[in-house]
């Protein structure tokens, strides 16, 4: 019923079919070549995609939207199937390019985004280990050939992670010199000077006037100082959240006097440079590098006054406005469309961000592209932005239908997952099983979707279905892996087979350790183990795991248990 529903909605929408063949499925197309061992297939489609690629003014299209889409970093073989690769082909740099960019986005995503003080070490030392990798296959790559600008851009991106340094400046030099005109190798290498990353702001300004200043009025790189505003902000909103006050008294107490301090006039007089190469460059590619810019400050909570300025100029710019027009005919740009759309969304008024976002649509389909690609991934951006607002508004059946809109016109697969915990939210669950093991299939739902079909198989009277995928999840590095295992020794519980209960939880030494593992889970599981050490009769570990588990989360049942077993033993309370 929930899928008939839904396909009448996206249905509804009108959204034409899509004809061309995408870099991301281009990309996924590649990652299958590479794990059956077919490197003809492999080294066409790679070439292929290069050769078909440009430095425009802002990006090098389409090869950095293919190369992002390849990676497959829930198969703990695919890093071995890449080695394959690599060692089939020793003269080329393609496999070594492509394993930088796994190792890349393998070790972001083993570490997370937190600051490092708020990072377990044992996930940073991890992250060392891959980046150390990426930045080894990079310079190999390098070695070999430099002919793929991406290959510098990549090496920059990766020593980024470390941070600023004597290496990622000569490296920088060593890039501009062979691709002067590739813009990403200015703006990787601005954000690396951030303080966050061990530089500071009088740097920043100084590589900018040295890389910008001097250029004449129509130079792409004067977007350098509206990036620099939006690295300055970032930079600012990070030191006055580090206070410790709510976002709104920090906004009027902090950072709006900060900004007023760093922003200098030369500054707002390159700002306004920025924004003139409007009307003197390509206006697709100035809007797609405009959005790349003030997406982020938007999503800047403090700096709602600062991105909102921003949004302002940029609306003039585009000769557009920031209103809401329901009842108007389409004639704003969409991307300012899509833009103001992303701020209500910030803001928490969703149905705002809805009707912005649609109006971004209805732009779309008037508006000029270069491609039916881009013209679809853009569409597709817009159909994503809808289903997220409609998501916090709790409209579990809008969001698919606008979410399965962008999947089929945009190939946004990463939403592959969200719509199979959609499904199981509407308990759906039949559906749900169906999308998550697409989402599987295409490498695009991680373990989160494995996990969410052990779910739906639980909540169909699969439970053995769900054992098996969350045997897989529970072994992995994913996020999900303790709920997971957690999860699982339940399903033991209901059975009374305490036994097994209890192997579970023993196999996953995670469970037990704040470093590795959420608080609140190792709460648990401290607490699942009491239970089941006190039904096998092991009393004394009863105790000393629920003791355990009051140290790291405030479970009622533990506590309960706790004195139970005091009782029992006729022990002294432990001293929390």
């Amino acid at each position: 019923m929930a899928s008939r529903t839904i396909a009448a909605t996206v249905a509804s929408l009108k959204i034409p079919a899509r004809t061309v063949e995408l870099p991301t499925e281009k990309a996924r197309r590649l990652r299958e070549a590479i794990k059956v061992g077919d490197y003809a297939a492999a080294d066409k489609i790679y070439a292929d995609v290069l050769a078909g690629s440009r430095i425009e003014s802002w990006r090098f299209y389409p090869f950095t939207d293919f190369i992002g889409g390849i990676a497959d970093l829930d198969d703990p073989v695919f890093e071995t199937d890449l080695g394959n690769w690599i060692h089939s082909r020793p003269s080329d740099a393609a496999p070594l390019v492509t394993r930088a960019r796994y190792y890349l986005d393998l070790a972001w995503a083993r570490r997370g985004h937190a600051f490092s003080n708020e990072t377990p070490a044992a996930k940073l030392e991890t992250f060392t280990t891959y980046i150390g990798k990426a930045l080894a296959d990079s310079e190999a790559a390098l070695r070999l050939d430099t002919s793929n600008p991406y290959a510098f851009s990549l090496r920059l991106s990766i020593m980024r992670s470390i941070g600023a340094s004597r290496e990622l400046m000569d490296a920088f030099g060593e890039a501009v010199d062979k691709y002067p005109a590739y813009y990403p190798l200015y703006t990787i290498t601005l954000e690396a000077l951030q303080p966050k990353w061990g530089g500071s702001v009088p740097a920043m300004y100084a590589f900018v006037d040295r890389y910008a200043g001097s250029l004449n009025e129509d130079s792409p790189r004067k977007l350098l100082y509206l990036a620099l505003y939006g690295r300055i902000l970032e930079s600012v909103t990070a030191a006055c959240n580090s206070i410790g006050s709510t976002a709104d008294e920090n906004a009027v107490d902090c950072v709006s006097p900060a900004m007023a301090a760093a922003v200098t006039p030369q500054l707002e007089r390159g700002i306004q440079l920025a924004f003139r190469l409007y009307e003197r460059s390509d206006k697709y590619e100035f809007g797609v590098a405009l959005a790349d810019i003030l997406s982020p400050m938007l999503n800047v909570t403090n700096g709602a006054f600062q991105a909102g300025a921003m949004l302002e100029m940029a609306a003039t710019t585009l000769h557009s406005n920031t209103q809401l027009r329901p009842d108007q005919p389409p004639r704003n740009n969409y991307v300012i469309d899509r833009l103001v759309a992303q701020s209500w969304y910030m803001k928490g008024n969703y149905q705002n961000a809805i009707q912005k976002g649609r109006e971004a649509l209805s732009d779309i389909a008037i508006a000029r592209f270069p491609s039916e690609e881009e013209r679809d991934v853009a569409a597709a951006d817009a159909l994503a932005l809808v289903a997220a607002a409609h998501s916090q508004l709790g409209d579990g059946a809008n969001t698919i239908a606008y979410r399965q809109a962008a999947i089929s016109l945009g190939d946004k697969t990463e939403l592959e997952q969200p719509v199979c915990y959609n499904y199981y939210y509407l308990k759906a669950y039949d559906d749900a099983i169906r999308s998550c093991t697409k989402a599987i299939d295409e490498g695009a739902g991680g373990m989160a979707a494995r996990y969410w079909r052990g779910a739906a198989y639980r909540d169909q009277g699969d439970p053995e279905a769900a054992v098996k995928d969350w045997a897989i999840v529970a072994g992995s590095e994913s996020d999900y892996r303790a709920t997971a295992a957690i999860d699982t020794s339940m399903i033991y519980f209901g059975r009374n087979d305490n036994r097994t209960a209890l192997d579970v939880l023993n196999r996953y030494d995670y469970l037990y350790d704040p470093e590795r593992t959420e608080k609140s889970n190792v709460a648990v599981g401290y607490n699942n183990r009491c239970y089941a050490y006190m039904q096998l009769g092991e009393l004394r570990k009863a105790l000393d795991d629920c003791t355990a588990s009051l140290k790291y989360g405030a479970i009622p049942d533990a506590y309960s248990k706790q004195l139970q077993l005091i009782q029992m033993l006729k022990t002294p309370a432990p001293v929390l």
